[in-house]
């Protein structure tokens, strides 16, 4: 069977599938893609189809899950982040098309890719599991070695997940009670450290203390927010470039704070989306048109690091030290933070465009040049598999990378 991805940036470790001397991109020695090239991940044959349902990027590796809840991983695997059995054996020959098999032994909801590890929710079960480098214990909140089969950390095992996110060297999980649990590197505040820490490994649990449930949680290189359900946005971790979003002079602050929200608009009942990247910070707000219960108003929030442009305002300034309201003169129906760039799809079109850190061609604009506007992507435009007349973009941002594909739409 073949899947119909899209996607640019760095191929170093094969994220873009496209380490092979016959690939149709013409990339050689794991050479950078500047625009956005077609990519065919091959997998084994299904009796019936089992289409896209979720893209992942990561450090150096890539995932897509579809809707069977097989997860396909494929890249940079020196420390077991790609999982069991994700490669197909080597043959004395290179097959045509480069041959994935799903992780093994696990039906997938959800995914999140760190920088060297990966973490899944399972479908039946809402358990977590990890694997890959666990050096500041972001597998399974114990130092060890590399870990290369799915584990769950002692602490999360009578523990049901919602959501989940992978940062550089830490993790966090909102479980079905709405707590925040995160395990790994606290150096910088970035993990709580009320359950245990050694030093290396901090693992700890909150909620905020009028017990408003939490509702989403993002990881970046050394700060971590989450979003509750009155929908409050709360940080913790590095401040170096504002990526805290509030008034805070010092460089770190490990206590759960509120951001300064006085330039949001967030109409009661809005949905909130939170992602972060290394140290910037995009928070995607819908709601509701007040005249229609059809149409929807989406708005785009920003902090935190832009030098490389990753905020979009239209220069390189340092940081925002608040939100700030992003990209007022476009329609946008998804935006997602890589590790300093920002990649949006147009709400009308499905295109895509991109801003911020361009050093392998990552935002595919046909260059190298770091964007201070989102500009939109040159190369492929994305098409779903034949048949497939009703489907929307799914667009993941990873290190130096970024992976796209055509979900179907349900009713």
């Amino acid at each position: 069977s073949l899947h119909l991805l899209y996607g640019s940036g760095s191929n170093q470790h094969n994220q873009l599938l496209l380490d092979r001397p016959n690939n149709a991109a013409c990339l050689i020695d794991g050479e950078d893609a500047h625009e956005t090239k077609e990519i065919v991940l091959c997998t084994a044959k299904q009796t019936e189809p089992d289409l896209p349902e979720n893209i992942y990027a990561g450090g150096g590796h890539s995932g897509l899950l579809t809707a069977s809840g097989k997860l396909y991983l494929w890249g940079w695997n020196d420390n077991g982040q790609c999982g069991p059995a994700t490669e197909s054996k080597e043959q004395d020959e290179a097959p045509p098309l480069p041959c994935v098999t799903p992780l093994a032994g696990l039906v997938v909801q959800d995914a999140a890719l760190g920088f060297s590890h990966t973490l899944v929710i399972e479908k039946d079960t809402s358990r977590l599991y990890g694997f890959g480098s666990n050096e500041r214990g972001q597998v399974s909140g114990l130092l060890s070695a590399a870990v290369e089969e799915p584990v769950t950390p002692d602490f999360l095992k009578d523990v049901k997940v919602k959501r989940v996110a992978a940062g550089l060297f830490h993790s966090a999980v909102v479980t079905e009670k709405g707590e925040l649990i995160t395990f790994g590197c606290g150096r910088f505040g970035q993990s709580l450290s009320n359950i245990q820490t050694d030093g290396q490994v901090c693992v700890g649990k909150w909620m905020p203390e009028d017990g408003s449930p939490l509702v989403d949680v993002a990881c970046g290189r050394r700060h971590t927010a989450a979003v509750d359900e009155k929908g409050r946005i709360w940080t913790f971790g590095e401040n170096k470039y504002g990526q805290l979003g509030r008034p805070f002079e010092g460089k770190k602050d490990p206590v759960p704070t509120e951001i300064d929200s006085s330039e949001l608009d967030i109409p009661i009942g809005s949905d909130l989306r939170l992602d972060c990247g290394w140290s910037h910070n995009i928070v995607q707000v819908t709601s509701q048109d007040s005249d229609t219960s059809q149409d929807s108003d989406i708005r785009i929030y920003g902090w935190g690091r832009n030098d490389k442009g990753q905020l979009g305002t239209g220069s390189f300034e340092d940081s925002m030290k608040k939100p700030i309201r992003l990209f007022q003169d476009k329609r946008l129906s998804f935006v997602a933070c890589g590790s300093e760039s920002t990649m949006a799809l147009a709400e009308d079109t499905s295109a895509i465009l991109g801003c911020g850190w361009n050093e392998h061609g990552n935002i595919a604009t046909g260059s190298q040049e770091d964007q201070a506007h989102l500009t939109k992507t040159l190369g492929s435009k994305v098409y779903g598999p034949p048949g497939l007349h009703d489907g929307k973009v799914i667009l993941a941002v990873g290190g130096g990378h970024h992976i796209a594909a055509m979900k179907p739409l349900r009713s």
